[in-house]
């Protein structure tokens, strides 16, 4: 026969036994829960470090498009001019573009793949060219001398055609960057 001392025995050993398993699932649900949490924790940083690089990059990449946008444009309007009369017009400033267009290169050179960083030098080098050409005329259709002169058709052409490699470079780099960004459509 059972006894009432083993009777409550029995039941200590059952609500201690009770107690512990109860303990031991409620530490395997913290347990879970904890590394649940801090997943989610590390999905959320990864992809709050992914729109912060990707709003870097975003603004690097601009501020080379917008500064090759104004190098060409300047060269452009300057082949128009000195077309249309080539006495009045000197060769557009673009030192401080050329200075914009070397520090965002720069900072491609960080943040940006190796196609794009080789696109946006093809479209540095091509407006370099743009500008050597410009030069030329430049100095031609501007010297104080008798050497003074109007450009050739084959400068003008020469320098129509660099202008349109540097559109066709850029054009290039800007489908890259689209591709880089996701916003290609």
């Amino acid at each position: 026969m059972i006894t009432t001392a083993e009777v409550a025995l029995a039941a200590s050993a059952i609500a201690v036994i009770g107690t512990l398993l109860g303990a031991w699932g409620q530490s395997r649900r913290d347990e879970r829960r904890w590394k649940r949490d801090r997943e989610l924790e590390a999905i959320r940083w990864t992809r709050e470090d992914r729109q912060r690089w990707a709003v870097r990059r975003f603004a690097v990449y601009s501020d080379f498009l917008n500064a090759t946008r104004s190098w060409i444009e300047a060269f452009d309007d300057y082949q128009d001019l000195v077309t249309a009369d080539w006495r009045l017009y000197a060769m557009p400033e673009c030192t401080e573009v050329a200075n914009a267009a070397d520090q965002a290169l720069s900072g491609l050179e960080l943040l940006s793949s190796p196609a794009t960083r080789q696109a946006a030098e093809a479209t540095r080098t091509a407006i370099l060219k743009i500008t050597a050409a410009a030069t030329q005329i430049h100095h031609v259709t501007g010297d104080l001398d008798d050497r003074r002169r109007p450009p050739t058709e084959n400068e003008l052409n020469n320098l129509s055609q660099l202008i349109a490699d540097a559109t066709r470079h850029r054009d290039a780099y800007i489908q890259l960057v689209q591709v880089e960004l996701g916003t290609n459509a």
